[in-house]
Order: structure tokens, then C-alpha cells, then sequence
């Protein structure tokens, strides 16, 4: 394999790490749809302010 190539390769792979360990450490609407680890979808409820008790 020539050198070019196996660099290419290793620029590929390393590409792959840092947009696999962004989706599961980015956590929004965009990037939960897209996101194949996670189990169920995340709900984004607008909820209007001052009617939840604590």
C-alpha cells in the first residue's frame, strides 16, 4: 500500500473517532435524531413558564 493512501486512511479514520465521540457527547435535537447509541428519542417539550411546582 503506498504511502498516500495508508495516510488518507489514517485522516479517515480519525475523522470517524472525532464525529462518533462529538454525537455521543453533543446532546440537542439535531444531533439526538441522528445518534444511532441511543435507545429511545428525547423529548424537546416547550413547557410555559411559572406552572410547575417544586
Amino acid at each position: 500500500m503506498n504511502k498516500f493512501l495508508k495516510d488518507i486512511l489514517i485522516f479517515l479514520g480519525g475523522l470517524l473517532a472525532i464525529l462518533a465521540l462529538f454525537l455521543s457527547l453533543v446532546h440537542n435535537s439535531v444531533t439526538d435524531r441522528i445518534n444511532p447509541l441511543i435507545k429511545e428519542e428525547t423529548s424537546y417539550a416547550q413547557v410555559p413558564l411559572k406552572t410547575q411546582d417544586y
